[in-house]
């Protein structure tokens, strides 16, 4: 996932969408005529025939997942919200947005037991889905994001702060249009409503936010790291259907917090202040406090008696060379004998 805010990715709705990105293939062969009609489907609409694929491999995520993994039971909501988002972006013509969807709709029909999707989903226009989108999605985040915000401990990015702002703001202001509105999109957004019992839904607040700056030096600090450790966290980060398991069908999510090292530094000025400001009380204490006098006078006459104490012992030193010298002297005298030839 690009995005580098862990818990902003971490909510379910980006989990389960990020799993419809990865394009993990697992088309079921036994059903390979009915992907190659809905491939010859798709390429009928200008614009779609190059995420053709991708739409594809999305719908059979959906279609063969296992009733095990996470969110099963939202699986074809996701779907519908995330296709709807990838046609609008590639659609030459927004007239055929209905066409279009409806070919995800037959999908719902082949392997959902018979049940497609309320017929209202193709009656409203480009924006009422993606104000639905937008609720639906903090339909589905809300306990995560109570559970994080209710934690004393917890810090929020200012994408997470800005993401709960936003949404609530926007679901307070669909629930009031549509109090009074008998539209198919209010008929959606009612029946969104109670489903997910969001009359229950409070307000909700970050109790502190990260500021940006931090926010900013963990990400320069982040691109300091190698990349053979990046390589190995992009690994290990998985989600939905793994590669590496026999029954990809059966993995689940598993994730691992991206290392963020956050640089720290001293401020030179700490210790330089400390050690100025004693140097200057010393000075002044010296300069025009009786202590000044106090310490010349004292040092002087500290000098002057180590002085007349070297004197001394020069003193000494020299008599006792020139005692010992005279000593020798006399002792050459008496031990000197004559010897006859």
């Amino acid at each position: 996932m690009g995005d580098k805010d862990a818990d902003y990715n971490m909510l379910p709705s980006n989990l389960f969408y990020y799993n419809l990105e990865k394009k993990v293939d697992i088309c079921n062969y036994e059903d390979s005529q009915y992907w190659k009609a809905l491939m010859i489907q798709l390429h009928t609409h200008e614009g779609i025939s190059e995420i053709s694929d991708h739409l594809k491999i999305a719908f059979c995520y959906v279609s063969y997942m296992k009733n095990t993994m996470l969110q099963y039971e939202e699986r074809w909501n996701y779907l519908f919200y995330w296709t709807g988002i990838k046609i609008l972006e590639k659609l030459k013509i927004l007239s055929n947005f209905d066409n279009a969807m409806g070919i995800l709709n037959s999908v719902k029909v082949k392997f959902d037991s018979n049940k497609g999707y309320d017929e209202e989903f193709f009656e409203i226009n480009e924006e009422q889905f993606k104000n639905l989108k937008k609720v639906y999605d903090y339909a589905q985040n809300y306990h995560d994001l109570k559970t994080k915000t209710k934690n004393n401990y917890f810090i929020c990015s200012k994408k997470y702060d800005e993401y709960i702002k936003e949404s609530m703001q926007h679901f307070k202001s669909q629930k009031t249009k549509c109090e009074n509105e008998i539209s198919s999109y209010c008929k959606i957004f009612n029946k969104m409503f109670n489903t997910y019992n969001m009359q229950s839904f409070l307000d909700l607040r970050c109790r502190e936010v990260e500021p940006e700056i931090v926010a900013k030096e963990e990400h320069r600090g982040a691109v300091e790291v190698s990349d053979p450790f990046n390589s190995l966290q992009s690994q290990r980060f998985q989600t939905g259907y793994s590669s590496q398991s026999n029954d990809p069908a059966e993995s689940e999510f598993q994730s691992t917090a991206p290392f963020t090292p956050k640089p720290s530094s001293i401020n030179p000025m700490l210790i330089t202040f400390p050690v100025f400001g004693i140097l200057l009380t010393l000075f002044i204490l010296y300069k025009f406090t009786p202590l000044g006098p106090w310490v010349h006078s004292h040092l002087l006459r500290k000098n002057s008696i180590r002085g007349e104490d070297a004197e001394e012992e020069d003193h000494e030193l020299l008599q006792d060379e020139y005692t010992y010298r005279n000593g020798n002297l006399h002792g050459n005298r008496h031990n000197m004998s004559y010897h006859p030839s």
